[in-house]
């Protein structure tokens, strides 16, 4: 029996895995010509079986408008789903869905506590979005300094370059809550700049 074979018996049988993995061969035409609207079709089936994966990637095809209709409303559905099982990748698309405003109206609060859950499991690009949005403060969402370096901190310390640039400005400049510290200002265009960012290189050259 080969591959393809013990998977659509699977997939038959109601095997949300295998399911899914049809929809992928299918939509990359792996082993099997290329059929989007078959892909759909086994997503569709493994994301109603409950696989936050194909609820995930239903939720992109929607908000990318690839090979099926943009439908934010849909996408936001498939999202959260995912996101309820702790998708953390869905959790922070619905953070940058109610940023945005795209589907549904424009809300920095539930943005951030959809980042927030995404953070809480080390995404780097929610905990730099929220370190930026409490860092210049946002409709709703004040300043506060604190939470910016925490968050920044946490993304920075994955190796997150943008995150390592805020914070060695943040550093460089100081404040009232926040010292002015040049020797950390420059581990962090440091770290950021062996990465080959730019704006970190040009810094670094203003710092010197």
């Amino acid at each position: 029996e080969t591959n393809i074979e013990f998977l659509m018996t699977a997939a038959e049988q109601g095997n949300a895995n295998a399911q899914f993995n049809l929809g992928a061969m299918f939509a990359e035409g792996n082993g099997v010509s290329q059929d989007y609207e078959i892909a759909v079709g086994w997503f569709t089936k493994a994301a109603n079986n409950g696989d936050a994966i194909a609820q995930y990637t239903l939720g992109n095809l929607h908000t990318t408008g690839e090979y099926i209709s943009t439908d934010y409303k849909k996408a936001i559905e498939w999202f959260l789903k995912a996101a309820n099982q702790g998708h953390s990748d869905a959790q922070f698309n619905l953070g940058a869905i109610h940023a945005s405003g795209k589907g549904v109206p424009q809300n920095y609060q539930t943005a951030i506590e959809w980042y927030i859950k995404a953070a809480d499991q080390d995404d780097s690009q929610a905990q730099f979005n929220l370190g930026t949005m409490y860092r210049y403060g946002e409709d709703g969402v004040p300043i506060d300094i604190k939470k910016a370096l925490e968050w920044l901190t946490k993304s920075a310390n994955q190796g997150h370059a943008e995150s390592q640039i805020n914070l060695g400005e943040m550093y460089y400049s100081g404040g009232e809550e926040i010292s002015q510290d040049f020797a950390k200002a420059m581990a962090w265009f440091t770290k950021a700049a062996n990465q080959g960012n730019a704006k970190a290189h040009h810094n670094l050259a203003v710092m010197y």
